[in-house]
This record gives C-alpha cells, structure tokens and sequence, in this order.
C-alpha cells in the first residue's frame, strides 16, 4: 500500500555557527546553497528557505538567494533572531551567547523586528514573505498576532513532543512547551498556541517522532511518554526505537529517516516536515559538519529518504505557503462555517488542484 503525504523541506538560512557565541556573523555557508538546491531540485522538491535578517541584507544573501526566489524555484520565508535582527536593544549585556528569545522582548520591539524582517525579505524575494519560524522555536500568542497583523499565512515553530523550557537571565524560565501540541497542522488557538483554534495562520509542525512504524496508538502512547520514563529508556538503550527529528544529522542515517516518515504517516501525519539549518550542509560552519564527510554524509541521509518517499509512497512535495492554500480551500470546502469565523474569503474557497 503506498502512503499519502505531503512533504516540506524547511531550512533556518542563516549565519555561520551562530550558537557559537560569536559577536561577528560570517556567511560562508550560503555558498553552499546552490549545490544544495540542485540537489533538491533533482528530487523535484521545492524547499522553503526561512531567511534571517542578517542573510537577507548580506550581499553574499542576495547574490545566492535573489535568483533562487524569482526564479520561482523555492519560497522564501522569514526566520527572526532577537539578537540580530533590528533595532537592537539588548536583553542582557551578553545577548550574542544568551541568545534572548522574542518571548522575552517587548510586543512594542517584537513588532518592529518582525516588521524590519518581513521588509528585508520581501525585498529579497520580490514579495511579501508568508511563511515563518520563530528563532529556537519560540512562539506564543503574542508572535502569532504579530504574525496575523503583517500577513503571514503560515508558521513552522511548533515541535511536537519537545519541551525547550529553560532557566532564563533574570531567573524566571523561558522557552516554548510543545510536548502536547497536534501532530498535523492546525490553527491555533490564540492564547494557547498549542492548541487548536481561530487563528487564520496555519501552523505546520515541524517532524519529530519514533523511529520504526508501529500500530498507531502504541505510537501515539509512546511518544507521549515523558524522556525519562523506565519504558522510554528501555527501548532506547536497546536501540529498538527511540525519538527522532526529520532531518540528517551525525546521530541517525537515511534508514532511520525513513522509520520516521513510515511512523508519522502510519501514524496518520498527513505532512513530513524535514527541516535543517543552512549552515549544516557546509563545512566548517556548524558542530553537526566540521568536516567534508559529515557534509556528504548529510546528502546521503537526504537522498535515502527522498528517492525512498518518491518511490514507495504518494507524498507530494510544497513549499509552505502552497501547503497553507491547501488547507484553506480544504477548510472552505469541508467547513464553510469556520472558514467563515476565520475570515476566509470566499475566493480562495476553489476545489484544490
């Protein structure tokens, strides 16, 4: 039987090693991009490249990614750093190793960072960013309204099953609690963003899961248990099953992603969300690559899970904010009433293609 899903492949395109601590930002993993994208293009994939300010104001950033973008070959979104995006007023006196989170700023500041972004990246592509990911992850009811007064139509922050809690400067504790948000996208509710609700911007969660396909509500149970749970560790130090993100990386190969797609979908995931960081497919410009055989290793990863995904299931590739218009005319056509409370026009309520 082969699988139906949706497949996304989103990328943070941002500076070199940028949790390193570095005050000055480098840029040379951008060069790397054109090899990536062919790469992806020879899988008929079209990434959504989610796009820092500091990339999308470098001339390295226009260079690479300006041609990308009008070419219509990819989609390019925004990806907010607090403590490099403008106008910067720090959090702390360390803010380049801290890392402040758009939880921990004002909604005042929120909205101008937000608002510099979406310009700078709309310059860039040549419109109007509509997708989005919160830097670490960090999104809660106030981003999400920020998101909805500048127009986005998507966001990609939410990690289901994951808790980024965390000791704050201050004391107090920061960080976004994702343990029980939806698997598959929905709209948010707007004070709780992991649930579902009335907000117009669709949410698409990034995929993390277990490693091997089992029967759906073993799945389900397991993956809802706490890190530290007895069961939990068992089955991880046996090697059995354990937890996982789409995505390539030095700890898990391409046979490992594709227990992780076979799981979400049997699971009933209608949508692979791969996602990695631009700097991890160079050399040299994140811990996960320090050296030419991690880098080859990652493509390898990658190319066991898409020509596995192309020949054994139905998934179907989409930049993000295509995967939203096809939500949104599912939501006009299954659900005209909360399409409606929703503000939906009727005009985006045709049959998907």
């Amino acid at each position: 039987m082969r699988m139906d899903a949706y497949l996304l492949v989103t990328i943070d395109t941002e500076s070199d090693n940028l949790w390193a601590g570095k005050k000055d930002l480098s840029f040379d993993n951008l060069k790397e991009i054109p090899r990536l994208h062919h790469f992806l293009e020879r899988h008929e994939v079209r990434p959504t490249y989610l796009v820092s300010y500091p990339v999308a104001t470098s001339q390295i950033g226009r260079e690479v990614l300006q041609p990308i973008a009008r070419s219509d070959r990819a989609e390019l979104g925004s990806h907010m750093h607090v403590w490099t995006t403008p106008p910067l007023k720090p959090v702390t006196s360390y803010d380049h190793s801290y890392c402040p989170l758009a939880t921990e700023i004002t909604e005042v500041l929120l909205k101008e960072k937000m608002k510099n972004l979406t310009n700078a990246v709309g310059e860039l592509s040549g419109s109007q960013p509509q997708a989005h990911r919160a830097g670490r992850y960090a999104l809660d009811s106030r981003v999400l309204l920020v998101l909805e007064t500048l127009g986005y139509a998507v966001d990609t922050s939410v990690t289901p099953l994951l808790n980024w809690r965390e000791r704050a400067h201050d004391g107090t504790w920061r960080g976004p609690d994702f343990t029980r948000a939806p698997l598959n996208p929905y709209y948010p509710d707007r004070h709780d963003v992991t649930q579902s609700g009335s907000s117009p911007v669709l949410e698409v969660p990034v995929s993390y899961f277990v490693t091997r396909p089992l029967p759906r509500r073993l799945a389900l149970l397991l993956t809802r248990l706490p890190r530290d749970n007895n069961l939990v560790r068992a089955l991880r130090r046996t090697g059995l099953i354990r937890h996982a993100w789409l995505r390539p990386g030095r700890q898990v190969n391409g046979h490992v992603l594709i227990g992780v797609a076979r799981a979400l979908i049997m699971a009933g995931v209608r949508v692979l969300n791969v996602m990695f960081h631009s700097s991890e497919m160079a050399v040299g410009t994140s811990p996960h690559t320090r050296t030419h055989h991690d880098v080859e290793d990652s493509y390898r990863q990658l190319d066991t899970l898409l020509t596995y995904l192309r020949r054994h299931t139905n998934t179907q590739p989409v930049t993000l904010s295509e995967l939203a218009t096809k939500y949104r005319q599912s939501l006009c056509r299954h659900n005209p009433i909360r399409a409606h409370s929703q503000r939906l026009s009727s005009t985006n309520c045709s049959p998907p293609r």
